[in-house]
């Protein structure tokens, strides 16, 4: 009986055993399963930049795993293809483009270009860059080489083929207005110092050409200038004097240029800007910007007053080429086409801007404006269609001067920053 209970026992603790071997080993595959997982486990970024850990080193390759485990691993950066990025849009040519220099400094332009015109509008560039101090006003020579740049002590003349500086005059201080002979052989410069509280004085000074020796201030007068103009025909200079106090005192004086001696007098008041036209039958001048005075030169009398409202004041006035226009630039960024005929408004354009500054090329075809305050650019404007054809880009301060060449090939422009442009259709 004790050796039946034995074999019993013994025979239950064999059983125990093999089970408790066969679990074991069953089990054990599952424990490596687990470890491996560990093991191969790669931290995303996030989580090695939440920890401060820096790029990892490299890691013995484990042992190749089961295929579930394969499976569970993180996927490496080839089974998914990064998407190619699309290419940024390339900018289009601007409405306004950048105007290029058509040649290096110092290079000579050709003897001849095109002359401006609505239809060669589009391939208008700046030719020539100057800097200089400041300027004040432009004027170009009869013969279209010479460029007269204005500043406040100084008169720079400025060779349109070599593009370069010849002759520096040297004015009395205060200069606003120059203008040159139609014959080319005087160049007049008119200056103004003081104010209105401590009293003013007017130089006009007078340079003989073609050598340009100066003659001295010939006339000096208690009211400065504001505005001079040679009538076209050149016999006689006229010279605005203003009377901010009493309007009534402005006058408008005629110079014989043979004799410089004052040959008549237009009671035409305050006078901040005048212009003749082409023909002299007109003489236009600006009383106090909120209006603009048509005069008769032949029965010395006001033909029109053309009234403009008060953010419209006038800063700028042209008279077209054929007699038949005047233009005036204004403050509320309208330029205005006048009729000389019956006085009467006859279109209105948009420039956007503050209008400093106006100019008709030669044959009438294309009038040019100037902008300040506001994106400094230059205007071309078709005058059959009354479109805009061109903008000009390239003065960073307000264009407060322009003149067309006398044979309309080269606009000159200036800005208040005293820079000057050159600008023409390229070769």
């Amino acid at each position: 009986m004790n050796k039946k209970l034995w074999r019993y026992c013994l025979g239950s603790l064999t059983l125990i055993f093999g089970l408790t071997v066969y679990v074991v080993g069953a089990a054990a595959p599952l424990a490596t399963e687990t470890a491996t997982r560990t093991l191969t486990r790669t931290p995303t970024p996030s989580a090695l930049s939440t920890s401060g850990i820096g790029t990892p080193t490299a890691t013995r390759t484990p042992t190749r795993l089961p295929a579930s485990t394969q499976a569970l691993g993180t996927p490496t950066a080839t089974l998914t293809p990064s998407l190619t990025p699309k290419p940024s849009a390339t900018p289009g040519p601007s409405p306004t483009p950048t105007p290029l220099l058509l040649a290096q400094t110092g290079t000579p332009l050709p003897a001849k270009l095109a002359p401006i015109s609505p239809a060669n509008s589009v391939q208008v560039s700046s030719l020539a860059l100057w800097q200089v101090k400041d300027v004040t006003d432009l004027a170009w020579a009869p013969d279209g080489v010479t460029l007269a740049v204005a500043g406040y002590d100084s008169i720079g003349l400025f060779d349109l083929r070599s593009r370069q500086l010849v002759r520096t005059l040297y004015p009395k201080p205060g200069v606003l207005s120059i203008a040159f002979s139609p014959a080319g052989n005087w160049l007049v410069a008119g200056s103004r110092l003081g104010n209105e509280k401590t009293g003013m004085t007017g130089f006009i000074q007078i340079w003989s050409g073609p050598y340009w020796r100066p003659l001295g201030p010939y006339l000096v007068d208690r009211r400065g200038v504001s505005d001079l103009a040679f009538l076209p025909d050149g016999s006689r200079l006229a010279v605005a004097y203003p009377s901010l106090e009493i309007l009534q005192e402005g006058t408008v004086e005629f110079i014989d240029p043979t004799t410089w001696r004052d040959v008549r007098t237009f009671n035409t008041g305050t006078a901040l800007k005048i212009a003749f036209s082409p023909n002299g039958n007109f003489l236009a001048t600006v009383p106090d910007r909120y209006a603009t005075y048509i005069w008769g030169m032949k029965d010395k009398k006001l033909l029109f007053r053309l009234r403009t409202s008060f953010i419209g004041a006038v800063s700028s006035l042209a008279f077209s080429p054929d007699n038949k226009l005047l233009a005036t630039g204004n403050y509320d960024g309208t330029i205005n086409l006048w009729s000389l005929d019956k006085g009467n408004l006859l279109t209105s354009m948009k420039a956007g801007a503050v209008v400093g500054s106006l100019a008709f090329s030669p044959d009438g075809s294309l009038l040019a404006s100037g902008d300040v305050y506001g994106d400094n650019a230059i205007r071309l404007w078709d005058m059959k269609s009354y479109q805009l054809l061109q903008t000009l880009e390239g003065h960073d301060h307000g264009v407060d001067n322009l003149t067309f060449s006398p044979d309309g090939q080269v606009l000159a422009s200036a800005s208040f920053d005293g820079v000057v442009r050159l600008w023409g259709v390229r070769p």
